[in-house]
């Protein structure tokens, strides 16, 4: 789409055109503001009609020949701790890696990720708190304010109907096939993708699961990857997850929003997630998934985009060892999410090797080896001589409770 500038426009003509997309702006952000005020009405009337009376869970207790169901409160305490030894092929300076959180040290034995959690469920009502420390938080949560530094999740839930849930507060993301605690990830390290998407979010939640196979979730939140909201916008998800038989699960999940504060330009994002998980056989498992991202940049200009993927295929070699391979491709042309300064920012292909070794049923020990190339020279060395390829090797012990 051609844009006319001032040096082809005449100074009448431009002064009506500015007249004109002010009058435009205006006018979409009453729209805006009229479908958000439609949208919580129509989520607080819902919540309204389904909110269920003092008995409204009673057809959880039913007593019967065969079967009879009990609300008995159930507290559980876990708890994770994930220590990893890194050597980056660049030899970044101050020993830190540019471009990935997990892991972020070069040549440090550190605590990549530490957790303690304690949840809370019974039959209405389900709860979860959770605090973390570790070199992920240090890297993920700096934009924070310090007191919420340290919270990994905070939220609680009611039910509502008998397969429905609203839950509310903080959350880990509904974005991506991957997770910040290592050992449920089928590589030690995470992908591009993961680490440039939201680990967490802070908002409400309705969770809907019709059967078994299905489970369809829209959120209300306050912005991407954020647990204090920066402007007085809301930002909106949706999650849908397939399951159709035990060897297939396909995920689709969405974010519309804008994280701008109030004083500077309004930029909406638009962002898809897709994948699909195959477990061909009981050794052989498949992912697929495909991310990608638009956002506005000014008023006038057009709306520019990024894009990432990934293939991840692990074979269990037997009930203790486990490999995966992973190849990946990221591509932020215009430094929307990952700004180098450099004429193609941050292009990207990648690849790894990992091996799993289950040692107990608590204790994990991972190795990997990953390695990048990219357009530009984005890597810092410690001769600051940046270069465009990287790589590292680490390797992790995992305990889980």
């Amino acid at each position: 789409m051609y844009y006319a500038s001032s040096l082809d426009t005449p100074f009448s003509c431009l002064d009506t055109a500015l007249f004109r997309t002010e009058r435009r702006t205006r006018c979409a952000y009453f729209v805006r503001c009229l479908v958000n005020t439609l949208v919580y009405l129509a989520t607080l009337a819902l919540v309204i009609c389904t909110l269920p009376n003092p008995t409204a869970c009673a057809f959880l207790y039913h007593d019967s020949s065969t079967a009879t169901l009990a609300s008995v409160p159930f507290l559980t305490v876990s708890g994770f701790i994930d220590v990893y030894y890194a050597i980056a092929f660049a030899a970044p300076p101050a020993n830190t890696r540019a471009y990935t959180t997990q892991p972020l040290y070069h040549n440090d034995v550190s605590i990549n990720f530490a957790l303690a959690s304690l949840a809370y469920t019974t039959d209405c009502v389900r709860g979860r708190f959770a605090v973390h420390v570790g070199s992920y938080v240090e890297a993920n949560y700096a934009a924070e304010p310090p007191a919420w530094r340290n919270i990994f999740e905070a939220n609680a839930g009611y039910r509502l109907q008998e397969n429905l849930w609203i839950d509310a507060g903080i959350f880990t993301s509904h974005i991506g096939a991957e997770s910040a605690i290592s050992k449920d990830n089928w590589t030690y390290s995470r992908s591009i993708v993961a680490e440039y998407s939201p680990y967490y979010e802070t908002g409400v939640k309705l969770t809907w699961t019709p059967t078994n196979a299905w489970l369809v979730s829209a959120l209300v939140l306050n912005g991407w990857q954020l647990i204090r909201e920066t402007n007085s916008e809301k930002s909106f998800g949706t999650h849908i997850q397939w399951k159709p038989t035990p060897h297939i699960l396909a995920n689709w999940s969405t974010y519309l929003g804008n994280d701008q504060p109030d004083s500077s330009v309004r930029q909406m994002r638009y962002f898809s997630n897709l994948y699909t998980q195959i477990w061909c056989n009981d050794k052989l498992s498949l992912l697929l998934l495909f991310d990608i991202g638009m956002q506005e940049h000014t008023l006038h200009a057009a709306v520019k985009q990024w894009l990432g993927g990934l293939i991840l295929a692990r074979y269990g070699i037997n009930d203790s060892i486990a490999c995966t391979v992973r190849c990946e491709y990221y591509s932020d042309p215009h430094g929307i999410i990952i700004s180098t300064g450099t004429p193609n920012n941050f292009q990207t292909f990648g690849a790894s090797v990992n091996i799993d070794i289950t040692l107990t049923k608590h204790l994990l020990w991972r190795l990997e080896g990953r390695w990048f190339a990219s357009r530009d020279p984005i890597y810092p060395t410690a001769h600051a001589v940046a270069r465009s390829f990287d790589g590292f090797i680490a390797t992790s012990l995992a305990l889980s409770f």
